[in-house]
């Protein structure tokens, strides 16, 4: 059912805005609330006629002119009250009518009529009450609604209310709460007996209809057979709950940490991913145990290098006394007792990791697990932009353990990795919503700042490039002679925890991975430019030479000969706030040997350290760096950056 074009059934138009009708007369409310029979309007008419007569006595319904009508910002701590602003035809001032409930405000413990349930909790109480299960929790039920104090507190208990339950109920083909578990159409036999002859056998043979299954569907079909397949919120109810049941078009459908399994059979006992889920978690704390137990290991030997070298420093010390002497078996007894601590080093603290091409800067699992259920999480549907972070943050929590600081939808500990993701086809109808914006939910460097579905690379898994770009000169004479430092291109890889570091992180409410008032991202790295350059539609296909707002790329130079594949986080072109005009020169940030992101200067930094905003990726190909040898950081260099 629509909601009334009047009164938007007492809910706020806009989330962060207070006003719920604009400008209405007398004669529209009471028509909205006698003929198209909306009981909130009738609500707000008579606190209106009642409450001003009482006030102004006669005359006061001839000389109203229009009422608006808005949610009172606070009351005792909640948004529970509504506010009528009255306008009259004269000169007198505008009335103000505060409605308040006389009841206490969480007055629904005492009970809750049974007509007055939607359909769909109907159908989910039933079911309960028949498992003989004694309580039941309900998001809409138990969160007060449109009060943010009691939305940021509750919803931070997502992963542990989903997860230690012990049934989920999913009615995965119900388009809201008020079309019930069962689809209109749901029927739990539909097949039809086959007659064989006698001497056939006695197996029983029956046909119907293929039963359709979610995981056979693309997205926009999903959407309409399975709607709660769609829903950001579900995915990690679904990923969290120890057993959930689904009630699908023809059937039930189970998943639990074993298994999913239909009555059709057409699921087959396949892996659940509620059960991958968890079998990721565990094979990332056993890979995060493994991690400290060599980490350990490493700042051992590191301990017993640096008295190696003390130890190396001492005899140095002690024998060129001796060879000024001209003591020749001084300085053999240096050689070997130098010779035998340098054998004992471990080959990781003898070796330059630019150099070696026997050790590779490998990721853990976990890293990339989580960035699959970030792409698959990015393709689903919100009801408000700004729960992009919040209904993710159970699983967050969830994972925390094993991820450590957290940061806007990414991770600390592996942040030049989860700095990678990508739009990889660009709405046209994309745009960045912009700190100054309301709708803001999270930094530009986040995978949140952007509507469209992201994904990763999945064949970069480390950060050692073995290509000759990459490594240092040999250092000549005279540089050695001057002690002149060669400053050599410098990713975040180098040191995933160290390059980079999150300040000022506020997060709004109470849920530490829900949503951010601001983010901000410092760090070293090495920076150069390159030139952004609209594309347009083929002149000989069409004949249009249309501009292409989906599609954009870089070029290098100054005479911008080479061209870079860029994917842009949002259509640039489109007039607003984001806007980058053609042929406007954008920075490119080394974050791997082989991909930048890429930023604009946002005018709002110091000198030494620009502040910008990200604006896309960019990746130069195998062929130009193999086959063309393009140093594309031949003019980078080593800059500090803040990137908000």
């Amino acid at each position: 059912m629509e909601k009334c074009a009047v009164c938007n059934d007492q809910e706020k138009r806009n989330p962060d805005g207070t006003r719920l009708t604009f400008d209405v007369t007398p004669a529209v409310l009471s028509h909205s609330a006698f003929v198209n029979r909306c009981e909130s309007c009738l609500v707000i008419l008579e606190g209106f006629r009642q409450g001003g007569q009482t006030l102004y006595q006669k005359d006061f319904q001839r000389l109203a002119r229009t009422i608006t009508a808005r949610c009172h910002d606070q009351h005792n701590g909640r948004r529970d009250t509504l506010v009528l602003e009255t306008y009259f035809y004269d000169e007198r001032p505008k009335l103000e009518l505060e409605f308040y409930s006389l009841q206490k405000h969480q007055h629904r413990k005492k009970g809750i009529p049974w007509s007055t349930i939607p359909k769909t909790f109907q159908d989910a109480i039933t079911l309960t009450s028949l498992l003989g299960i004694d309580f039941i929790w309900i998001d809409s039920l138990c969160i007060i609604q449109n009060d943010t104090e009691d939305w940021a507190i509750e919803s931070a208990k997502m992963a542990d209310i989903y997860e230690y339950a012990s049934l989920t109920l999913s009615a995965t083909v119900s388009a809201g709460d008020s079309f019930g578990c069962f689809a209109a159409s749901f029927s739990t036999s539909r097949s039809l007996p086959i007659s064989l002859p006698e001497d056939v056998g006695t197996c029983e043979i029956a046909v119907r209809k293929p039963i359709s299954h979610w995981d056979t569907f693309g997205q926009s079909e999903l959407h309409a057979r399975f709607p709660l397949m769609s829903r950001g919120w579900a995915f990690q109810e679904r990923l969290l709950s120890r057993r959930v049941l689904h009630f699908s078009e023809s059937e039930l459908v189970w998943e639990c940490r074993e298994l999913s399994t239909c009555e059709c059979g057409g699921f087959g006992e396949q892996t659940s991913p509620t059960g991958a889920f968890h079998h990721a978690i565990r094979v990332s704390e056993d890979e995060r145990r493994d991690s400290t137990g060599r980490q350990k290991q490493i700042n051992e030997d590191l301990s017993i290098r640096r008295f190696q070298e003390d130890e190396i420093d001492r005899l140095w010390k002690s024998t060129t006394s001796g060879l000024r002497r001209g003591s020749a078996r001084s300085m053999q007894d240096w050689m070997l007792r130098l010779g035998k601590i340098k054998s004992s080093l471990p080959p990781y603290l003898e070796s330059d990791p630019w150099t070696d091409t026997s050790r590779m800067r490998e990721c853990a699992n976990y890293v990339f697990d989580f960035h699959r259920v970030v792409e698959k999480y990015s393709t689903l549907n919100l009801t408000k932009r700004s729960d992009r972070l919040p209904a993710l943050s159970g699983l967050c929590k969830r994972i925390q353990h094993v991820r450590g600081e957290y940061a806007a939808g990414l991770w600390m500990e592996s942040i030049a990795f989860d700095l990678l993701w990508r739009v990889e086809r660009l709405n046209v109808n994309s745009t960045k919503i912009l700190k100054s914006d309301e709708d803001y939910c999270g930094p530009s460097w986040s995978w949140v700042s952007v509507l469209d579905p992201i994904m990763y690379w999945t064949d970069i898994v480390n950060f050692h490039d073995p290509s000759r770009i990459f490594r240092p000169p040999p250092a000549t004479q005279a540089d050695k002679q001057q002690h002149k430092p060669f400053s050599r291109p410098t990713c975040l890889g180098r040191n995933l925890q160290d390059d980079c570091v999150l300040l000022k992180i506020a997060e709004k409410g109470m849920n530490p991975f829900g949503r951010v008032a601001y983010a901000i991202l410092k760090g070293e790295a090495s920076i150069t430019t390159a030139t952004l350059r609209y594309t347009y539609s083929s002149f000989w296909l069409d004949g249009t030479n249309q501009l292409d707002l989906s599609r954009y790329k870089l070029t290098l130079g100054a005479d911008g000969i080479i061209e870079l594949p860029f994917w842009a986080d949002y259509a640039l072109a489109v007039e607003g706030p984001g806007h980058i005009p053609n042929g406007h020169d954008l920075t490119l940030l080394l974050i791997h040997p082989r991909v930048c992101l890429v930023l604009v200067d946002t005018g709002l930094g110091f000198s030494k350290a620009p502040q910008f905003r990200r604006v896309g990726i960019t990746r130069i190909s195998d062929d130009m760096v193999n086959e063309y040898r393009i140093d594309w950081m031949e003019f980078s260099e080593v800059t500090s950056f803040t990137i908000v």
